[in-house]
């Protein structure tokens, strides 16, 4: 494993660290959808640390509530860092698509990254240049990756209220 990526994972691990735990009612936002509803089943009661290589290959990061957002996320990242290519999901929900068409989709992932402190904003950023850079033969060609690092992860956020609630 590169020194670069350890760096990286710890970066990820330290930066949400101490995110609390959204509580059982708060890890989904939509109980009547039942792909959210099969997340709460494998998530429910437990840490993100906790969380196999199939709990997040079978649960979209997508259906996790935005209380819970915080604290699933790093989960995801280290998850896609050692498949990348499974979790392509990832990767992609962090980079939005800048569009009207999309103005109601990118609204509601703004409202999720925003809830992000400056420390886990870095350690996302650090995880898209990295996969930028280093996955380069599989996103090379991939421009949200310039637009999301630009348009929003490497701006500092207007108040670092320590992330979710």
């Amino acid at each position: 494993m590169s020194s670069r990526r350890e760096a990286l994972q710890r970066q990820i691990e330290e930066a949400f660290a101490d995110v609390p735990y959204p509580g059982d009612d708060h890890i989904i936002d939509d109980p009547n959808d039942w792909e959210a509803a099969e997340l709460l089943a494998c998530f429910k009661g437990k840490h993100w640390k906790e969380l196999g290589y199939e709990d997040l290959f079978q649960n979209s990061l997508s259906f996790v509530g935005i209380d819970a957002y915080a604290f699933y996320l790093p989960a995801y990242l280290l998850g896609a860092l050692d498949d990348y290519k499974d979790l392509i999901s990832v990767v992609f929900g962090l980079c939005p698509t800048w569009s009207e068409e999309d103005a109601e989709h990118l609204q509601w992932q703004l409202r999720r990254y925003d809830r992000l402190n400056n420390r886990q904003r870095a350690a996302v950023r650090s995880f898209l240049e990295y996969m930028r850079e280093e996955m380069s033969q599989y996103f090379g060609m991939f421009t949200r990756f310039e637009d999301a690092l630009a348009r929003y992860w490497s701006r500092e956020a207007a108040s670092d209220g320590g992330g979710a609630p």
